[in-house]
């Protein structure tokens, strides 16, 4: 038999979980992220926890492999997504003759990654997503649409000044085949963590590359052009290079640059970054990173970028598609850490009925009457005196409470109480009823 004395009832490493109040706060987070994508017309989908081992394997590499759960089952090998956009390649292309393209979803569920657990980081999180998947082709345009998407999204959150920085992998691709660098894949981790580093750090790891203090000194001026489009776009042209994959950065930059506007996106809200490098390698085009202005310890708070050929793993046909991903838990955990949220909401319910009968059968029809009404109500069943009936609703912040005794029953009315100012009022249900509908 189990010693309970000896069991650890904490959550594992790396697995969030939250108090009711804290609860509440996230449900609300999620759910205004959700209607924010519904609103630029992203469908929801889901697609399971487990995949098929050489699913999720097809694409990745590096870290990222090192950090799926992996496991047997019977003859089967499985393993957890470690992100929702793998598995929707896959979805796509399963489902490609009965989807309509461009194809907008969104999904908003929990990933799996084995690294290592800190503060702040976890190995279980939600993730919320929006993407658009295109067959053959995808406009540019819809590059612009989902960084107006963030700029929608992180507007309405309401957490402050926000950031996004845009780039072009084109461009970083261009400029390192353009130096004839060979270490393109270390380069490009150094970049991607450049920000963090700091530059003296930057150098002495490009310098481990054996590049020369001439190509050490480009790649930092590279990683330094940021501004507005213009500023930016005469910059790159300054470095004079000749290669092909590099001029079509620039003028997908340029065409991204151009719609912004025309979708509303505050001018003050973007700017591009050459630094952006996004350390997924799917990514093939535009690319960009979110901070919150004034919490620049966040770090990114939502990225994304253009990928070409993830449903190429799955499918014969081309299927470029472009999307944005919010790591929802970790940001939340953080902001909550600042002191971002207000949890002293402690319950949902917004009327607890308190009955001083015997009678339960009418009091539940009350109760019931309620919630047909949308009122959120719960019944306090257990057998206490008046006094501690009270204190149960105090001690979960339910502002209203609803007495129904004989008397009440006998005259058809209730009696309604504001538990913060205290004042009692006799009333008819539907006067009850009209009152939190109006």
């Amino acid at each position: 038999m189990t010693n309970q004395a000896k069991l650890n009832l904490s959550p594992l490493a790396g697995m969030a979980e939250w108090l009711p109040s804290e609860q509440i706060e996230f449900e609300k987070f999620k759910n205004l992220i959700r209607e924010t994508y519904a609103l630029y017309g992203f469908s929801p989908i889901e697609t399971p926890v487990l995949e098929r081992q050489e699913i999720l394997l097809a694409k990745a590499g590096g870290e990222t492999e090192k950090q799926i759960y992996q496991f047997a089952k019977g003859d089967s090998l499985l393993a957890m997504r470690f992100d929702l956009t793998v598995p929707l390649a896959r979805y796509v292309a399963n489902y490609q003759n009965d989807l309509v393209f461009p194809f907008r979803r969104q999904a908003m569920e929990r990933v799996y990654r084995g690294e290592r657990a800190q503060r702040g980081r976890f190995r279980e999180f939600y993730q919320a997503d929006a993407d658009i998947i295109g067959r053959e082709t995808l406009d540019l345009r819809y590059d612009a649409e989902i960084i107006s998407l963030i700029a929608a999204t992180f507007g309405r959150l309401n957490l402050g000044a926000f950031l996004i920085r845009i780039n072009n992998r084109k461009l970083v691709s261009g400029f390192l085949q353009a130096m004839k660098i060979m270490d393109a894949a270390e380069v490009l981790q150094i970049l991607d963590k450049a920000e963090k580093i700091g530059e003296k750090k930057m150098r002495q790891e490009l310098s481990l590359l054996r590049l020369d203090g001439l190509e050490i000194r480009k790649i930092m001026q590279f990683a330094q052009i940021r501004g507005d489009i213009s500023s930016v776009v005469q910059a790159l042209l300054r470095l004079d290079l000749a290669n092909e994959t590099f001029s079509q950065g620039i003028e997908e930059l340029q065409t991204v640059a151009q719609i912004l506007p025309s979708l509303g996106v505050p001018a003050d809200s973007y700017t591009f970054d050459c630094s952006i490098i996004r350390g997924l390698d799917y990514y093939t085009g535009t690319i960009f990173e979110t901070k919150i202005v004034d919490a620049p310890a966040l770090g990114s708070v939502c990225s994304g970028g253009r990928y070409e050929n993830l449903v190429g793993n799955f499918a014969k046909t081309k299927m470029p598609g472009v999307g944005m991903s919010i790591g929802l838990t970790r940001l939340f955990f953080q902001l909550k850490e600042m002191g971002w949220f207000d949890f002293t909401q402690k319950t949902i319910s917004q009327i607890v009925v308190l009955p001083l009968t015997q009678n339960l059968a009418e009091v539940l029809k009350i109760a019931a009457q309620l919630r047909e009404n949308d009122i959120a109500t719960e019944v306090y069943l257990q057998e206490a005196g008046l006094k501690k009936k009270l204190k149960y609703a105090n001690d979960l912040g339910i502002l209203f409470a609803l007495f129904v005794g004989d008397d009440e029953l006998a005259t058809q009315t209730v009696v309604l109480k504001n538990m913060l100012t205290g004042e009692q009022e006799n009333l008819k249900l539907a006067q009850v009823i009209n009152r939190f509908n109006a």
